[in-house]
């Protein structure tokens, strides 16, 4: 499967973010497991302050955005998670899950077949894991380099020169 890459992080965020509110509370079980996935996604308090805690954001719109299966599927999980934290699932929380589970069409979540435990752990490590790769894959460029980091151009660079 593909990684997941900080956008997708940053997506998965905002919906959670909305996921933890749509009952009207953000639970202390909520903000500690969003607290987690921030740390484990690398996310710095800047992105989440000035991006992630005021998004107004269409969330089936932003995971049209997602960029694999692999990212999808963390998606839909993360947010599961998130609805399970506070030990009681809103209807609304179902709601936006199905609809998702609908939109993405990457498989099905059964709610009552899991815990919030188990969902969040599989969830921090799945988010744990996609950044050693990242990290892993810089290493691996660094390496093949002499030590230096290359700069490439991207492809608006390219088009605008």
């Amino acid at each position: 499967m593909s990684q997941i890459t900080q956008k997708d992080i940053i997506i998965l965020l905002k919906a959670v973010i909305q996921m933890a509110n749509i009952d009207g509370s953000f639970d202390p079980r909520e903000k500690a497991f969003f607290e987690k996935l921030v740390y484990k996604g690398k996310i710095n308090s800047t992105i989440v302050e000035e991006t992630i805690l005021p998004n107004q954001d269409n969330i089936d719109d932003l995971s049209q955005e997602l960029s694999s299966l692999r990212a999808k599927k963390a998606f839909l999980l993360t947010l599961a998670t998130m609805a399970l934290a506070d030990f009681k699932i809103d209807p609304r929380e179902k709601k936006m899950l199905n609809d998702l589970t609908k939109s993405l069409n990457v498989g099905q979540i059964k709610l009552s077949d899991l815990t919030f435990e188990e969902c969040e752990e599989m969830a921090l490590k799945i988010i744990s894991d996609s950044q050693k790769q990242v990290r892993s894959k810089l290493k691996k460029q660094k390496l093949a380099n002499n030590g230096a980091y290359l700069q490439q151009l991207s492809d608006i660079d390219i088009l605008t020169r």
